[in-house]
């Protein structure tokens, strides 16, 4: 249950950045590639997104094991 909790809750925080940044990059295009604030492509939107989860599982795992 805790490792399902933390990694929905990891995957909804990435997926709402990503959003975030969409929004950023159409609303204020020229800060957002300034500041490289935005995911150009479907595949670095994608793969942001798979690295957090995994990150979030394996740090929840991780710390699961160690109590």
């Amino acid at each position: 249950l805790v490792v399902s909790s933390v990694v929905g809750t990891v995957a909804l925080l990435a997926v709402s950045w990503e959003i975030l940044e969409y929004i950023f990059w159409k609303g204020l295009p020229q800060y957002a590639e300034t500041y490289n604030i935005y995911s150009p492509t479907i595949f670095d939107l994608l793969s942001d997104v798979a690295f957090n989860v995994i990150g979030g599982a394996i740090f929840t795992l991780y710390w699961k094991n160690k109590t």
